[in-house]
């Protein structure tokens, strides 16, 4: 699990450029629905910042007469800065029906160099999270479903010299609801209505030292019927 963010939008797409407006964030990358002549749609996603980043995710819900998978569809779609991309198509099962569905995507930006050797040596601290931000700090999930964490849920770390850091290990406990939801390895799964809540750890090191409070994030999870 890496570097993501997941979000929902949906409209017209309007322009296939946009202005550059600093680093990426939730901000500032957008999504857009753009049908097409023959009547099918393709999702977009809009890059208005300085960074490039790559969509690493999918995810159609709610499907009704949607041909393929109304599930997580893995990517790896590069968006440069100041544009955008068509990162999935979406057709109809029957042609002659109408069809509907919703969507969400993950995205991470494009690799930045992390702490060099050179840091660690001058630093022990270069490779210890100082910060972590998860993104979504909600996520929906339905009775029955099961869901990787790793491909609907991104995490970033960085160090104390703000540098990300990379080849981040993973601890996930779940705090509350254990009668709505099922949590096994990096999988969770929907038992019942109601509301849920999981704590994420990251370390740069594998081992069972407990992740401190500055390396762990909530998340919040909702299972609808």
């Amino acid at each position: 699990m890496r570097i993501a963010l997941m979000i929902a939008a949906a409209g017209v797409m309007a322009t296939g450029t946009v202005a550059a407006q600093g680093p990426a964030s939730n901000r500032n990358i957008e999504s857009k629905l753009e049908r097409t002549e023959t009547g099918f749609y393709t999702i977009r996603v809009l890059n208005h910042s300085s960074q490039n980043i790559i969509v690493t995710s999918v995810r159609l819900t709610n499907c009704e007469n949607v041909r393929g998978a109304c599930a997580v569809h893995r990517k790896k779609v590069k968006v440069f800065a100041g544009s955008g991309a068509m990162v999935h198509r979406v057709m109809p099962r029957q042609e002659d029906r109408g069809y509907t569905f919703r969507y969400t995507y993950t995205w991470e930006p494009e690799q930045e160099a992390g702490p060099s050797a050179e840091d660690v040596e001058r630093d022990a601290t270069a490779l210890t999270v100082d910060s972590l931000v998860i993104e979504p700090a909600g996520l929906e999930i339905a009775v029955g479903e099961t869901l990787t964490l790793g491909q609907v849920v991104g995490l970033r770390a960085w160090n104390s010299a703000g540098q990300p850091l990379r080849e981040l290990y993973f601890r996930t406990t779940l705090l509350l609801g254990g009668e709505y939801l099922r949590l096994e390895g990096g999988k969770v799964t929907g038992l019942a209505p109601g509301t849920a809540a999981l704590s994420i750890g990251v370390s740069t090191v594998r081992g069972p030292k407990e992740p401190s409070e500055r390396a762990t994030a909530r998340l919040l999870v909702i299972v609808k019927p």
